[in-house]
């Protein structure tokens, strides 16, 4: 089994941005077949509000290739909002979509999800 993972994140002193970028590459071979995987990611974050509110953006695309199959895809895209209500106390409002388009271990089989969350999170 071989895995390999990188990530870089950038935070601006300047205006209230972070962005990144990640990548995992992973390729596991047995007696009964072989599989690759690929993820590459990008995710922003920007602060307003004096950092009380925190909107970010996360895009990926994974990629799982199985032996005598052609690859299954997925995107996925989080959009999330960070609200502190109170020192120690959130809200979070969170809406993801994901599309897996299946190779031929499904063929012509695709999923899209809708998630949306809510929630609240006290710290201690």
């Amino acid at each position: 089994s071989t895995s390999i993972n990188a990530g870089y994140n950038i935070v601006w002193s300047a205006f209230p941005l972070n962005a990144g970028i990640m990548g995992m590459y992973l390729l596991n071979e047995t007696p009964d077949m072989d599989m690759s995987l690929y993820h590459l990611g990008i995710t922003l974050r920007y602060r307003l509000l004096d950092d009380r509110l925190s909107p970010s953006l996360l895009i990926t695309r994974t990629s799982i290739d199985r032996e005598a199959f052609t690859a299954d895809h997925r995107w996925r895209v989080n959009l999330r909002a960070n609200y502190k209500l109170r020192e120690k106390m959130d809200l979070r409002l969170g809406y993801s979509f994901s599309n897996y388009t299946y190779g031929s271990v499904r063929p012509d089989a695709i999923t899209n999800e809708h998630r949306f969350q809510l929630s609240i999170m006290q710290r201690f």
